[in-house]
């Protein structure tokens, strides 16, 4: 009889055990929590200042709280410029953004709270953890070297910017909503090109996306894309010295937003076959998630379902962003 109760005692004690095991593995997986990205640029291309239009552009993600999780800014400075011999427009492929040029871009260090990507990156640290309301509360109508509007951030231009941007990425009507148990990191790339000439005017256009990442793959990701036509002409004067002069006079035609914020009434002239541009863009930009890196290299972009625009540029883009995660 003491045999038999002690093997029931024993089995009691492996099923406690196992039923414990059981909960503590339960208990260490981290459950899946839903989040939100937003990609959003400002209206940069429509003012130009010395030849050269500034946009500033972010990707967001927040929780279902609404608390932001992770956010990356940039910026992109298309330049309209004459040729070496000054008879036409010089074209420009790719314009690096500031980020990417990294030390380069202000080398006289005329911002001496630090370089643009390291200030953008102070202010994004500052985000994690807020809301869109404790966004809005910032004061930032006096920022300056003796003024940060968070610490190691003073430039007086873009923090506004940055301020407004966030609200417009909560208030976004085509954001992407997603779900992971993991950390997520965030990739911000823009493509941007001046093209054109002085007889048939310019065009600077930019492609921007994002890219959320969890356990080494592409969650989530958006596309949006922007482009303005602008007047040019060529004039002949002289400088203070009586030396002759040759400058370029910029002018910005209407600029209408980017593509996805003017949604169906984009290109509504000439309804695009596939599908408005929003829809099609974003079905490329889903075509990423799953993949890592080689995997997003590897996409077809002629043959992604619900996308017959043209897209190796938007699959460029989001190679780059999702390279840029962190």
């Amino acid at each position: 009889m003491k045999k038999i109760i002690s093997i029931v005692l024993l089995l009691a004690l492996v099923a406690c055990s196992l039923v414990a095991c059981k909960k503590d593995n339960g208990d260490n997986t981290p459950a899946e929590k839903t989040y939100t990205l937003s990609v959003v640029a400002d209206d940069g291309l429509k003012t130009i200042s010395k030849g050269s239009a500034t946009v500033i552009a972010l990707a967001l993600v927040y929780d279902a709280d609404g608390k932001i999780v992770a956010a990356r800014f940039d910026s992109v400075q298309p330049k309209f410029a004459l040729n070496a011999d000054k008879t036409d427009l010089a074209t420009v492929a790719r314009v690096e953004t500031k980020v990417e040029q990294g030390d380069s871009y202000d080398p006289n260090n005329s911002m001496k709270a630090g370089k643009w990507y390291a200030q953008a990156q102070a202010f994004e640290n500052f985000l994690i953890g807020k809301t869109a309301a404790d966004v809005a509360a910032l004061d930032t109508s006096n920022v300056g070297p003796d003024n940060p509007i968070v610490a190691g951030c003073t430039m007086s231009a873009s923090t506004p910017v940055f301020q407004a941007l966030v609200a417009k990425a909560f208030a976004y009507t085509r954001n992407v909503t997603f779900t992971t148990s993991e950390t997520v990191t965030l990739g911000l790339a823009i493509d941007c090109a001046v093209s054109g000439s002085v007889k048939d005017n310019g065009k600077a256009a930019f492609d921007v996306a994002g890219v959320a990442v969890a356990g080494g793959k592409v969650v989530a990701s958006m596309l949006d894309s922007a482009e303005c036509a602008y007047t040019l002409a060529i004039t002949e004067g002289t400088d203070k010295s009586g030396n002759p002069t040759t400058s370029l006079t910029v002018t910005p035609g209407e600029y209408k937003g980017t593509k996805n914020e003017q949604g169906d009434a984009y290109d509504a002239w000439k309804p695009m076959a596939g599908g408005r541009w929003y829809a099609q863009a974003q079905a490329f930009a889903n075509a990423t998630v799953g993949k890592d890196l080689a995997g997003v290299e590897a996409i077809d972009a002629t043959t992604v379902a619900g996308c017959t625009i043209y897209a190796g540029g938007y699959k460029a883009v989001l190679v780059r962003a999702l390279g840029y995660a962190r």
